[in-house]
């Protein structure tokens, strides 16, 4: 037998991290808002929009604060493809697409904009002394997930850099 319905749902990411762990931090929310499928030959399967709120990250000294996203989503028990995504923060904002396959393989593709050249420093944990502006462009991020993060990864980049004080 296969179910079908229709989910409208929000949940705060703290609940979430207790049924399902995610890297995300306890605090925000995530919302659905879509079409769910289970049972039958097929896998499990959610078609929608997703959206979060308030969202926190942190890996080792790497933090974010106060993200907002909103994607189309496709989601199976193996796969998370996210396209239309729209990620913003206080030191910028992404659009493209990203997807995680088979729970290992993680694709992300896009454009962002207005990420100020003191953000990438802090992110990754360098002084950028005087330097200073905001870049814009395409990124690539391809990488191999493990049980302690990511593995594996390779980053391109195509930016433009405009200088001046941040």
């Amino acid at each position: 037998p296969q179910v079908n319905f229709d989910v409208a749902a929000t949940l705060p990411v703290e609940d979430l991290n207790r049924i399902y762990p995610t890297p995300l931090e306890p605090r925000g929310d995530l919302s659905l808002d879509g079409h769910f499928t289970a049972g039958g030959s097929d896998p499990d399967r959610f078609v929608g929009k997703l959206a979060g709120r308030s969202l926190g990250y942190r890996y080792h000294s790497a933090e974010i604060q106060n993200v907002m996203l909103s994607s189309r989503a496709d989601l199976t028990p193996d796969q998370i493809h996210l396209t239309g995504l729209q990620v913003s923060s206080p030191d910028g904002t992404f659009r493209g697409a990203a997807e995680i396959n088979e729970a290992k393989r993680l694709s992300v593709k896009g454009q962002i904009d207005g990420v100020t050249i003191a953000e990438i420093g802090r992110l990754a944990g360098r002084p950028t002394g005087s330097l200073s502006g905001t870049l814009s462009g395409e990124v690539q991020f391809d990488g191999q997930m493990n049980a302690t993060g990511l593995g594996v990864a390779a980053a391109s980049a195509k930016l433009d850099l405009k200088p001046g004080n941040e």
